[in-house]
């Protein structure tokens, strides 16, 4: 993965080759118009490099092209066409594309609301690597929704907790929150303040910044010996490579 140092450096090799046909390096130099990296934003300029890569079967650029399309980013529209591209993606086993459809069954946006289905795809996302699809599948345990639970069964705490742990051991950021607040929420039963002091100062290091002040009253809770402790594991912490289960 390029460093923010190395967008410049990276930027007219990589075009050269977009400019040869190379669908990867069309993908990147989309990318690099969409968010204004090293050159100016141009979404006109993004789309043609995007459209470019998916018409070679590029499934990040079909899947980026199918939520342009969605969401009309750059100024076209067509939810349908969206749609088809993003399942499209799915099928290559794109786990953005996935993860995509996943939460636009969730929330119900131009489709209709399935959370059975929603959560299969995380499952899937997951199962292919996905620290978001593992993130994804933790909230729909934590938060009952997982296939044919019964609205009155208690919450499955142990898997939303394992496929939190294994989200965030991949490093995916809003995992780190998540799992801090589960630790320090009574009705979850799983009550661990020096658990909720790492992931929340891990949160906060990566720049989650809204659990700031709930980080500093657990800290209060804690000994400077148990606060020391939890900062070493802090400093020693690396995220895992991404794995399937």
């Amino acid at each position: 993965m390029l460093q923010n140092d190395q967008f410049e450096e990276a930027f007219p090799a990589l075009k050269q080759l977009a400019d040869a046909g190379h669908p990867g390096s069309q993908y990147m130099i989309c990318n690099f118009y969409d968010q204004g990296l090293v050159v100016k934003a141009n979404q006109k300029i993004a789309f043609k490099y995007c459209e470019a890569a998916a018409a070679q079967e590029h499934p990040m650029a079909i899947a980026h092209l199918g939520t342009k399309y969605f969401f009309g980013s750059g100024g076209l529209q067509d939810r349908d066409k969206g749609m088809q591209l993003i399942h499209q993606a799915a099928e290559l086993n794109d786990t953005g594309a996935i993860m995509s459809l996943s939460n636009l069954y969730a929330t119900g946006e131009g489709v209709t609301r399935d959370t059975d289905k929603a959560f299969n795809l995380a499952i899937k996302a997951a199962n292919l690597g996905s620290p978001a699809g593992a993130f994804g599948v933790g909230n729909f345990y934590l938060l009952g929704l997982e296939p044919g639970v019964n609205p009155d069964s208690p919450i499955n705490v142990g898997e939303a907790m394992r496929w939190l742990h294994k989200s965030a051991g991949m490093g995916f950021i809003p995992a780190f929150a998540t799992l801090g607040h589960a630790y320090t929420d009574p009705q979850l039963g799983v009550g661990d303040y020096e658990e909720a002091y790492f992931w929340l100062s891990l949160a906060h290091k990566y720049g989650i910044e809204d659990i700031t002040n709930l980080k500093y009253d657990i800290e209060l809770k804690l000994s400077k010996a148990r606060r020391n402790h939890v900062n070493r594991r802090i400093a020693e912490w690396r995220p895992s490579e991404p794995s399937v289960f």
